[in-house]
Protein backbone atom coordinates (compact mmCIF):
# COMPACT_ATOMS: atom_id res chain seq x y z
CA UNK A 1 0.00 0.00 0.00
CA UNK A 2 3.03 2.23 0.06
CA UNK A 3 2.13 4.01 -3.17
CA UNK A 4 -1.43 4.89 -2.17
CA UNK A 5 -2.25 8.34 -0.89
CA UNK A 6 -2.79 8.33 2.87
CA UNK A 7 -2.97 12.04 3.70
CA UNK A 8 -5.84 14.08 2.28
CA UNK A 9 -8.94 16.16 2.96
CA UNK A 10 -12.17 14.15 2.99
CA UNK A 11 -14.71 16.64 1.65
CA UNK A 12 -18.46 16.87 1.39
CA UNK A 13 -20.82 19.75 0.66
CA UNK A 14 -24.58 20.02 0.93
CA UNK A 15 -26.16 22.39 -1.57
CA UNK A 16 -29.46 24.03 -2.48
CA UNK A 17 -29.57 21.86 -5.59
CA UNK A 18 -27.54 20.12 -8.25
CA UNK A 19 -26.90 22.91 -10.77
CA UNK A 20 -23.53 24.44 -10.03
CA UNK A 21 -24.32 27.56 -12.04
CA UNK A 22 -27.46 28.38 -10.06
CA UNK A 23 -27.28 26.56 -6.74
CA UNK A 24 -25.21 27.30 -3.65
CA UNK A 25 -23.48 25.57 -0.78
CA UNK A 26 -25.41 25.36 2.50
CA UNK A 27 -22.99 23.17 4.45
CA UNK A 28 -19.36 22.23 4.03
CA UNK A 29 -17.29 19.68 5.91
CA UNK A 30 -13.62 18.84 5.56
CA UNK A 31 -11.88 16.11 7.52
CA UNK A 32 -8.10 16.41 7.60
CA UNK A 33 -6.46 12.99 7.41
CA UNK A 34 -2.73 12.55 7.97
CA UNK A 35 -1.19 9.10 7.58
CA UNK A 36 -4.63 7.53 7.52
CA UNK A 37 -5.91 9.13 10.73
CA UNK A 38 -8.31 12.02 11.26
CA UNK A 39 -6.46 14.87 12.95
CA UNK A 40 -8.88 17.80 12.55
CA UNK A 41 -12.18 18.77 10.97
CA UNK A 42 -13.83 21.85 9.54
CA UNK A 43 -17.63 22.04 9.46
CA UNK A 44 -20.04 24.93 9.09
CA UNK A 45 -23.46 25.81 7.80
CA UNK A 46 -23.58 28.60 5.21
CA UNK A 47 -26.30 31.12 4.47
CA UNK A 48 -27.01 30.71 0.73
CA UNK A 49 -29.22 33.80 0.59
CA UNK A 50 -31.84 31.86 -1.34
CA UNK A 51 -34.79 29.64 -0.53
CA UNK A 52 -34.38 25.92 0.03
CA UNK A 53 -36.52 23.49 -1.91
CA UNK A 54 -38.64 21.00 -0.02
CA UNK A 55 -36.50 18.27 -1.54
CA UNK A 56 -33.31 19.78 -0.13
CA UNK A 57 -34.89 20.19 3.29
CA UNK A 58 -36.16 16.62 3.24
CA UNK A 59 -32.82 15.15 2.16
CA UNK A 60 -30.55 17.13 4.48
CA UNK A 61 -32.85 17.91 7.37
CA UNK A 62 -31.61 21.51 7.16
CA UNK A 63 -34.25 24.22 7.53
CA UNK A 64 -33.99 27.77 6.26
CA UNK A 65 -34.23 29.12 9.81
CA UNK A 66 -31.00 27.32 10.69
CA UNK A 67 -29.13 29.26 8.02
CA UNK A 68 -30.34 32.81 8.61
CA UNK A 69 -27.62 33.76 11.11
CA UNK A 70 -24.87 31.72 9.47
CA UNK A 71 -21.93 33.26 7.57
CA UNK A 72 -21.99 33.73 3.83
CA UNK A 73 -19.74 31.84 1.46
CA UNK A 74 -17.36 34.82 1.20
CA UNK A 75 -16.66 34.58 4.95
CA UNK A 76 -16.28 30.81 5.06
CA UNK A 77 -14.04 30.05 2.08
CA UNK A 78 -10.83 31.84 3.17
CA UNK A 79 -10.85 29.86 6.42
CA UNK A 80 -11.68 26.67 4.53
CA UNK A 81 -8.80 27.14 2.08
CA UNK A 82 -6.41 27.77 4.95
CA UNK A 83 -7.61 24.59 6.66
CA UNK A 84 -7.15 22.26 3.68
CA UNK A 85 -3.60 23.46 2.93
CA UNK A 86 -1.98 21.64 0.00
CA UNK A 87 -3.61 18.28 0.63
CA UNK A 88 -5.54 16.49 -2.13
CA UNK A 89 -9.30 16.15 -1.84
CA UNK A 90 -11.18 12.89 -1.34
CA UNK A 91 -14.87 12.21 -1.59
CA UNK A 92 -17.64 10.14 -3.12
CA UNK A 93 -18.42 11.68 -6.52
CA UNK A 94 -15.89 14.28 -5.47
CA UNK A 95 -16.10 16.36 -8.64
CA UNK A 96 -19.58 17.45 -7.66
CA UNK A 97 -18.21 18.93 -4.43
CA UNK A 98 -15.13 20.29 -6.20
CA UNK A 99 -17.29 22.06 -8.78
CA UNK A 100 -19.08 24.09 -6.09
CA UNK A 101 -15.83 24.87 -4.27
CA UNK A 102 -14.14 25.88 -7.52
CA UNK A 103 -16.99 28.22 -8.45
CA UNK A 104 -16.85 29.86 -5.02
CA UNK A 105 -13.08 30.28 -5.30
CA UNK A 106 -13.26 31.91 -8.72
CA UNK A 107 -16.06 34.22 -7.64
CA UNK A 108 -13.89 35.33 -4.71
CA UNK A 109 -10.79 35.76 -6.87
CA UNK A 110 -8.99 32.88 -5.15
CA UNK A 111 -6.81 30.50 -7.14
CA UNK A 112 -7.84 26.95 -6.39
CA UNK A 113 -6.54 23.86 -8.19
CA UNK A 114 -6.51 20.46 -6.59
CA UNK A 115 -5.82 16.81 -7.14
CA UNK A 116 -8.36 14.39 -5.78
CA UNK A 117 -9.50 10.85 -5.16
CA UNK A 118 -13.00 9.66 -6.02
CA UNK A 119 -14.21 6.85 -3.78
CA UNK A 120 -17.05 6.24 -6.22
CA UNK A 121 -14.51 5.39 -8.91
CA UNK A 122 -12.66 3.13 -6.49
CA UNK A 123 -15.90 1.43 -5.45
CA UNK A 124 -16.66 0.66 -9.08
CA UNK A 125 -13.19 -0.76 -9.47
CA UNK A 126 -13.24 -2.90 -6.32
CA UNK A 127 -16.80 -3.92 -5.48
CA UNK A 128 -18.90 -6.59 -7.23
CA UNK A 129 -20.62 -5.41 -10.39
CA UNK A 130 -24.10 -6.02 -8.98
CA UNK A 131 -23.37 -4.12 -5.77
CA UNK A 132 -24.74 -0.57 -5.53
CA UNK A 133 -21.90 1.94 -5.47
CA UNK A 134 -23.76 4.84 -3.85
CA UNK A 135 -21.99 5.89 -0.66
CA UNK A 136 -24.49 4.44 1.80
CA UNK A 137 -24.61 1.05 0.09
CA UNK A 138 -20.86 0.87 -0.50
CA UNK A 139 -20.26 1.59 3.19
CA UNK A 140 -22.80 -1.03 4.18
CA UNK A 141 -21.06 -3.57 1.95
CA UNK A 142 -17.75 -2.76 3.64
CA UNK A 143 -19.34 -2.98 7.12
CA UNK A 144 -18.98 0.73 7.82
CA UNK A 145 -21.66 2.12 10.13
CA UNK A 146 -22.67 5.71 9.41
CA UNK A 147 -25.48 7.78 10.90
CA UNK A 148 -27.02 11.05 9.67
CA UNK A 149 -26.63 10.51 5.94
CA UNK A 150 -26.81 13.59 3.71
CA UNK A 151 -25.14 15.83 6.22
CA UNK A 152 -21.71 17.07 5.26
CA UNK A 153 -19.57 15.89 8.18
CA UNK A 154 -20.92 12.32 8.43
CA UNK A 155 -20.69 11.93 4.65
CA UNK A 156 -17.11 13.23 4.59
CA UNK A 157 -16.13 10.81 7.35
CA UNK A 158 -17.95 8.01 5.53
CA UNK A 159 -15.89 8.65 2.39
CA UNK A 160 -12.71 8.60 4.47
CA UNK A 161 -13.70 5.31 6.13
CA UNK A 162 -14.69 3.78 2.80
CA UNK A 163 -11.38 4.75 1.21
CA UNK A 164 -9.38 3.28 4.07
CA UNK A 165 -11.43 0.07 3.98
CA UNK A 166 -11.05 -0.29 0.20
CA UNK A 167 -7.36 0.48 0.40
CA UNK A 168 -6.87 -2.19 3.05
CA UNK A 169 -8.95 -4.93 1.43
CA UNK A 170 -7.99 -4.30 -2.20
CA UNK A 171 -4.39 -3.16 -1.79
CA UNK A 172 -3.06 -5.35 -4.59
CA UNK A 173 -5.78 -4.29 -7.01
CA UNK A 174 -5.23 -0.59 -6.34
CA UNK A 175 -1.45 -0.68 -6.13
CA UNK A 176 -0.84 0.03 -9.82
CA UNK A 177 -3.74 2.42 -10.33
CA UNK A 178 -3.44 6.17 -10.57
CA UNK A 179 -6.11 7.02 -8.03
CA UNK A 180 -5.12 10.64 -7.40
CA UNK A 181 -6.02 12.86 -10.34
CA UNK A 182 -5.73 16.51 -11.23
CA UNK A 183 -9.27 17.85 -11.45
CA UNK A 184 -8.40 20.77 -13.67
CA UNK A 185 -6.90 18.57 -16.38
CA UNK A 186 -9.92 16.28 -16.63
CA UNK A 187 -11.87 17.26 -19.73
CA UNK A 188 -15.39 18.41 -18.91
CA UNK A 189 -16.71 16.16 -16.18
CA UNK A 190 -19.03 18.47 -14.33
CA UNK A 191 -17.12 21.56 -15.37
CA UNK A 192 -18.26 22.95 -18.70
CA UNK A 193 -15.75 25.75 -19.12
CA UNK A 194 -12.61 27.18 -17.56
CA UNK A 195 -14.46 30.43 -16.88
CA UNK A 196 -16.24 29.26 -13.76
CA UNK A 197 -17.71 32.61 -12.82
CA UNK A 198 -19.89 32.83 -15.92
CA UNK A 199 -19.81 29.19 -16.89
CA UNK A 200 -22.46 26.70 -17.80
CA UNK A 201 -21.75 24.67 -14.68
CA UNK A 202 -24.95 22.67 -14.86
CA UNK A 203 -25.01 18.98 -14.15
CA UNK A 204 -26.87 18.15 -17.33
CA UNK A 205 -27.09 14.39 -17.63
CA UNK A 206 -27.46 14.45 -21.42
CA UNK A 207 -24.29 16.49 -21.94
CA UNK A 208 -22.62 14.67 -19.06
CA UNK A 209 -22.99 11.33 -20.83
CA UNK A 210 -22.47 12.64 -24.36
CA UNK A 211 -19.33 14.66 -23.77
CA UNK A 212 -17.50 12.82 -21.01
CA UNK A 213 -18.50 9.17 -21.21
CA UNK A 214 -17.75 9.06 -17.49
CA UNK A 215 -14.02 9.55 -17.97
CA UNK A 216 -13.61 9.49 -14.20
CA UNK A 217 -14.99 5.99 -13.77
CA UNK A 218 -14.54 2.61 -15.42
CA UNK A 219 -17.12 1.46 -17.95
CA UNK A 220 -17.60 -1.80 -19.87
CA UNK A 221 -20.57 -1.03 -22.14
CA UNK A 222 -23.21 1.54 -22.93
CA UNK A 223 -25.86 -0.39 -21.00
CA UNK A 224 -23.69 -0.63 -17.90
CA UNK A 225 -23.01 3.09 -18.25
CA UNK A 226 -26.72 3.85 -18.14
CA UNK A 227 -27.35 1.43 -15.29
CA UNK A 228 -24.56 2.98 -13.28
CA UNK A 229 -25.91 6.45 -14.02
CA UNK A 230 -29.29 5.45 -12.65
CA UNK A 231 -27.62 3.96 -9.61
CA UNK A 232 -25.43 7.00 -9.07
CA UNK A 233 -28.20 9.55 -9.46
CA UNK A 234 -31.23 7.58 -8.31
CA UNK A 235 -31.59 9.83 -5.30
CA UNK A 236 -31.96 12.90 -7.55
CA UNK A 237 -34.64 11.68 -9.91
CA UNK A 238 -32.63 11.41 -13.12
CA UNK A 239 -33.98 8.05 -14.27
CA UNK A 240 -36.13 9.94 -16.78
CA UNK A 241 -32.91 11.08 -18.46
CA UNK A 242 -31.64 7.52 -18.67
CA UNK A 243 -34.92 6.37 -20.18
CA UNK A 244 -34.63 9.12 -22.79
CA UNK A 245 -31.09 8.05 -23.62
CA UNK A 246 -32.18 4.42 -23.98
CA UNK A 247 -34.96 5.44 -26.36
CA UNK A 248 -32.54 7.47 -28.46
CA UNK A 249 -30.13 4.54 -28.59
CA UNK A 250 -32.83 2.07 -29.60
CA UNK A 251 -34.60 4.33 -32.12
Amino acid sequence: MGGLCNSYIALDVETTGLRVKEDRIIEIAAVKVIDGREVACFNTLINPRMRLSEYTKDITGIEEEQLLDKPGIEDVMPEFFEFIEELPLLGHRILFDYSFIKKAAVNLGIEFNKEGIDTLELSRLCLPKEQSKVLKEACKFMNIDVKDWHRALPDARASHSLYQALKLKFADLLADKKIKKDFDTIKKYYLEDEDFKNSELNINIDNFLKETKFKFVIRESFDSLIESTEQLFKDIDCIIYCDKIRKCKNS
